[in-house]
């Protein structure tokens, strides 16, 4: 793991990345309804991209829940509908339909919660990570997301 910064810039390269690939394989295109000037509409689908290159060593990816004390991540503003929660080692592309995968994370939490050693079943929240340790978050065992991907693109 690195600085804020460089992290940052490894996110926006892969969120490239993602685009590239999604572009020519992703756009529903329908007649345009107006039929004037234009003959076909794209239906956009909004995808948030996590890119977890320490996922290829652990096994892990880690799903970001709460950051300085605030939702974050997977529970971010509510006020904004994704489509496709897209996690990926830079290996793999796996992509999830969001508001299913936001449920499961729910359910996983609490039930890590419940338990005493925090953890159930290869899944385990993390109350203290990255930023000068302010973030929490869910480490989900890569097969185990996978499993869950409505896709999965080979990088």
């Amino acid at each position: 793991m690195g600085n804020f910064r460089e992290d940052l810039k490894k996110g926006e390269e892969m969120e490239a990345t993602v685009r590239e690939l999604l572009n020519t394989k992703w756009f529903n295109l329908l007649k345009n309804p107006q039929n004037k000037e234009m003959d076909l509409l794209i239906i956009e689908k909004w995808i948030e991209v996590k890119f977890d290159e320490y996922a290829q060593y652990s096994g892990n990816f880690y799903i970001e829940f709460e950051s300085n004390w605030k939702p974050s991540g997977v529970f971010k503003d509510e006020s904004i509908h994704l489509e496709y929660w897209a996690h990926t080692d830079g290996i793999t592309l796996n992509l999830l339909e969001w508001d299913k995968f936001k449920e499961r994370v729910s359910e996983l939490i609490a039930r890590c919660r419940n338990n005493k050693s925090l953890t159930s079943r290869g899944f385990r929240v993390v109350e203290k990570w990255g930023d000068g340790w302010r973030t929490k978050g869910l480490l989900v065992p890569v097969e185990k997301l996978q499993s869950q991907a409505k896709y999965i693109f080979n990088l």
